[in-house]
């Protein structure tokens, strides 16, 4: 679900919404405007369906690899590790994985 809303608040255009979906270490090492590059040369935008991964459970984190899908069957593979925050899940990191 925590992927899903990431997307959703993407697409829609809400950053911000997607960036405090983001844990407190993240927000540390990545700034707003790097997240927002960040964003921009990952070209979300050319795709349409997201496949997902087995999660793997990891030193207390989940790692989920995604699969996003164009129409003109280009991929974009990126690996989402999430941490526990209190009583919800965050995102911790987004590495852009080569194919």
């Amino acid at each position: 679900p925590l992927i899903k809303q990431f997307f959703t608040q993407v697409a829609a255009g809400r950053i911000d919404a997607a960036f405090l979906l983001t844990t407190k270490t993240y927000r540390q090492h990545v700034n707003r405007a790097q997240f927002i590059r960040f964003l921009a040369s990952l070209k979300l935008n050319r795709y349409r369906n997201l496949k997902s991964g087995r999660p793997r459970l990891q030193e207390g984190q989940i790692i989920l690899t995604i699969k996003l899908i164009a129409e003109n069957k280009d991929e974009l593979r990126l690996d989402f590790t999430f941490n526990k925050v209190d009583d919800s899940w965050r995102i911790d990191r987004i590495v852009p994985l080569n194919t």
